[in-house]
């Protein structure tokens, strides 16, 4: 008769315990693991698997980034080595830094590729969230024969949200400042979508350097030489090519107007803003070199 929880007739009854009777004791609620790292590791280790969640995120995206531009991926994860994916040479490849990545990933590339799209992708840092891209300047272009470097920032939101992309290489443009590098751009605003890649970037801003879009400005200054005298905007943005990307000698005109004034004692790139920017005429130039 009775026991722990109460008996009647011999049969066990549920529900609330008998008066009197000691109740069973309640399982304490599991308690949050250490990091096994210890206080080594950094202590409890939950800041460190969202970030770790997040690199893998990262990771899956850059991957499909090259599988879509059919180049050679090759994953190499020797710790503290930096990381690059290259396009357009038979030879391209992507080494990928990754602690969550324990193997190689190759995808090998069609021979198409190798003529055409040249885009570089380097990781700056190991958390994947800043990026240093590189074009190639389209041919038939002012641009043709340059290399453009691009800083390219990943939010946290990415992809639900655009990359954030500047050029770092001076480039003579209208949708692109010729002071900061910042890139007027639909995709990279409200024109974004999730489905979209750093690829669809960086084809995007080749597209743009080979179609530009003066109604559309980043740089006032250029547009406006580029609609009253796209002859003049041609040989500028050929000259800028040469001096800051690496691009074949341009108009030997306009270099030895860049040279007179920088014999006067003015900074190189001071020359060329100033000359560019006032229609290469020499005295107005002066007059604003002057006057900074």
């Amino acid at each position: 008769m009775g026991g722990e929880w109460g008996c009647v007739g011999g049969a066990p009854r549920e529900g609330r315990p008998l008066p009197g009777l000691p109740r069973r004791p309640r399982p304490s609620p599991p308690q949050p693991r250490p990091c096994p790292l210890g206080e080594a590791g950094g202590g409890w280790g939950w800041g460190r698997e969202r970030l770790a969640a997040r690199q893998r995120a990262l990771h899956l995206t850059l991957v499909r980034f090259l599988q879509s531009s059919r180049c050679i991926i090759v994953g190499l994860l020797a710790k503290n080595k930096k990381s690059c994916c290259k396009f357009g040479a038979a030879d391209s490849s992507l080494a990928v830094d990754s602690p969550e990545k324990p193997a190689d990933v190759r995808v090998i590339a069609g021979p198409e590729q190798t003529s055409k799209n040249q885009i570089k992708v380097d990781l700056v840092d190991e958390n994947f969230t800043e990026l240093r891209g590189e074009i190639a300047g389209p041919p038939d272009t002012p641009y043709e024969g340059g290399r453009y470097q691009l800083e390219i920032k990943i939010p946290e939101t990415y992809p639900f949200n655009p990359p954030k992309v500047r050029f770092i290489t001076k480039i003579w443009h209208p949708n692109i400042s010729s002071v900061t590098g910042a890139i007027c751009l639909d995709i990279l605003k409200d024109q974004w979508a999730a489905a979209m890649t750093l690829r669809t970037v960086l084809l995007s801003l080749q597209a743009l350097l080979a179609a530009a879009e003066p109604d559309d400005p980043q740089d006032a200054v250029v547009a406006n030489q580029y609609k009253q005298n796209p002859e003049m905007f041609k040989q500028t943005a050929r000259l800028w090519a040469h001096v800051y990307a690496g691009a074949p000698v341009s108009s030997p005109e306009y270099t030895r107007k860049i040279e007179n004034l920088c014999a006067m004692g003015f900074d190189r790139n001071a020359v060329i803003v100033a000359l560019s920017s006032k229609s290469w005429d020499v005295e107005t130039a002066t007059e604003l070199l002057l006057s900074n």
